[in-house]
């Protein structure tokens, strides 16, 4: 509040001293550089749309196993939890990964760099992580296949 206050003042005193009208060249040109016209606009968008496809393309680099596998993963985990409460560790999700003879480590580094510390996070936020990242992730048909 202080400070747009302070342009407010600082805008009376300019007023006041150069007159009206300069003032308002001087206001025409300032609005001008701060405020991006069209393709300024245009070109920040994509810069924005290219720097959120990099993220996605950087977490579809870094999966440790292919997408459908994690997508069974996530299914058994959820199936688990609608029996059992989640217990704040990665019990259902350590039997799903040795019992398909996954990459262990691999898979429990990535989960817990995506925040899935338990089960039910591995859930709410590392499958979010995939799901924004991955087109057509909800289509496809999860498999415990590693090739």
């Amino acid at each position: 509040m202080h400070d747009s206050l302070s342009v407010v003042g600082a805008n009376a005193c300019l007023r006041q001293l150069v007159g009206w009208r300069l003032f308002k060249l001087f206001d025409l040109r300032l609005n001008s550089f701060l405020m991006p016209d069209k393709n300024e606009k245009a070109r920040r968008k994509a810069l924005q749309r290219a720097t959120r496809e990099d993220a996605k393309q950087k977490v579809r680099d870094s999966l440790p196993v292919p997408v459908p596998v994690l997508k069974a993963l996530f299914n058994y985990v959820d199936q688990q939890l609608k029996s059992t409460e989640c217990d704040n560790t990665l019990r259902h999700t350590l039997d799903f990964i040795r019992n398909n003879s996954l990459p262990e480590k691999a898979v429990i580094d990535w989960l817990e760099d995506n925040h899935g510390y338990c089960d039910c996070e591995t859930l709410w936020n590392s499958e979010e992580v995939v799901e924004e990242s991955v087109p057509g992730y909800r289509d496809l048909e999860p498999s415990t296949k590693l090739h």
